[in-house]
């Protein structure tokens, strides 16, 4: 009945009036979720940049849900999340994700290369550590500070030489044994881009366990796609790959876990 009444407003409703109406209906379902959700919330604008939505919704439910597969896989992996251990958001944005461990023991520390994200995560979480990052190697911690790591869409966005770059610096940041948990865009999910799914693009990923996309100046607008085996020509032998699940964040980004080495 719903689907059959969404058609039919849709056929008898010109799209000049339908989009400016769904547009206002959005934006107030969108304040009373501001109005009912605890804790500091970014801005519209800020939002637009980030997740290319203003809308608050989307950004309270994509890092729940990224802090629950990035709790989830590190305690799987022994990461013991009961006591202080040491853990950092590499590109945390918004504290898109940071912000559903407020409650736990943990010492977290986030990192980001846009000053505007910076400043205001900062002042919305003062208890965490958050830095200004350069876009390439080192952050400013010093060698192996950090129990664990995550990076959640930023690896789906670098280069070759990024790759190898910040694989080699994640390695500095971890102690012997650390974790990092991480997401990337493989053959599913290249599947999702039309004007990149074609048998070329997908016969280099495959072959080499790699694809990139460059599409602008912009960090958003560049694509990287990797296999498991893409995964580990750019971590090991730094890390070891313990697992790798296609689509194990939310059914499109692929979810890895990988174990930092004692020696290289």
């Amino acid at each position: 009945m719903h689907q059959t009444l969404k058609a039919l407003y849709h056929r008898s409703i010109p799209p000049e009036i339908r989009y400016p109406i769904g547009r206002l209906r959005r934006a107030g379902l969108d304040t009373l979720r501001r109005l009912s959700s605890s804790g500091p919330l970014p801005p519209r604008d800020l939002l637009q940049f980030v997740q290319m939505t203003p809308w608050v919704d989307e950004y309270l439910r994509v890092g729940k849900l990224s802090h629950g597969a990035v709790c989830r896989v590190f305690e799987e992996h022994g990461l013991d999340t009961t006591r202080e251990v040491r853990i950092l958001d590499f590109g945390c944005g918004l504290g898109r994700t940071l912000r559903f461990f407020r409650d736990d023991p943990r010492r977290l520390c986030g990192c980001d290369i846009d000053s505007r994200l910076v400043d205001w995560t900062r002042r919305a979480f003062p208890t965490m550590d958050i830095r200004l990052s350069s876009t390439a190697p080192p952050l400013p911690w010093e060698a192996s500070h950090f129990d664990g790591l995550f990076a959640i869409s930023v690896f789906t966005h670098f280069d070759v030489d990024q790759q190898r770059a910040w694989a080699e610096e994640a390695y500095r940041l971890l102690a012997p044994g650390g974790l990092v948990a991480m997401t990337t865009m493989g053959p599913h999910a290249l599947g999702g881009f039309p004007n990149l799914a074609n048998d070329a693009n997908r016969r280099e990923l495959l072959e080499n366990g790699f694809f990139f996309h460059r599409g602008g100046s912009a960090f958003n607008a560049n694509g990287a796609f990797h296999t498991a085996e893409g995964i580990r020509r750019f971590f090991g032998p730094l890390f070891e790959l313990e697992s790798w699940t296609e689509g194990g964040l939310d059914g499109f980004q692929d979810l890895s876990v990988l174990r930092r080495r004692s020696e290289p």
